[in-house]
């Protein structure tokens, strides 16, 4: 169950359920495959939740539900590549906030405003930052030294570069039930149950 226009985002900090924020200061990044792989998540395990899409692109695989399900244990929020009043706010109330980016060099700057915002509201525990298309390459490798130099005390996930996460969303279904055995499913299942210990849901077993 799940929602795209909520009457009020400021609301959702007056809610029990646990908020998760996927924002970032760069579009094409991976925002709204993630907030997609999390409510798949909570689908395939029965959880009952709330998905928000503050994009306004359309592109996620999750859709439109006029109201917001009473039992709701978990609020995903989808964002568009910039940060506004709006998603500030959201910021404020989120429980954890995940930030993706691409491992390349035009996405430092952006990921380096990310950061500063981010850790200036929330605790290290509170922030997860996922790295996608990684792969073996140099632009890949300068990346990780990158920001490995920062020291960051929040977790870092990376996520191989893949054809069958653009398979999956093609057929709108998640990667890991479009391509168990890949190497794309295995890391995206490291993630979202990283993701539900952070929020205490049970681990999802596969």
């Amino acid at each position: 169950m799940y929602i795209t226009n909520p009457k009020g985002v400021d609301d959702m900090a007056k809610k029990d359920p646990k908020l998760i924020l996927v924002c970032g200061q760069k579009g094409g990044t991976g925002k709204t495959m993630i907030a997609d792989e999390l409510a798949f998540s909570m689908e395939r395990s029965g959880i009952s939740y709330t998905f928000v899409d503050l994009d306004g692109q359309g592109s996620a695989i999750h859709h439109t539900a006029e109201e917001q399900p009473e039992d709701s244990l978990v609020t995903i929020v989808d964002t568009a590549g910039k940060l506004d009043k709006r998603i500030s706010r959201v910021l404020e109330a989120a429980d954890l906030v995940i930030v993706p980016s691409h491992m390349s060099y035009g996405d430092m700057t952006p990921l380096t405003t990310m950061i500063e915002t981010v850790s200036a509201n929330k605790k290290p525990s509170q922030i997860m930052y996922v790295l996608n298309e990684a792969d073996r390459f140099k632009g890949a490798q300068a990346f990780t030294a990158w920001i490995d130099g920062l020291k960051l005390k929040s977790d870092i996930f990376r996520i191989p570069r893949s054809e069958m996460f653009v398979q999956a969303a093609i057929c709108k279904k998640s990667v890991i039930g479009y391509a168990p055995r890949s190497s794309a499913a295995t890391a995206m299942k490291e993630f979202v149950n990283a993701v539900r210990r952070k929020v205490k849901l049970p681990e999802e077993q596969f």
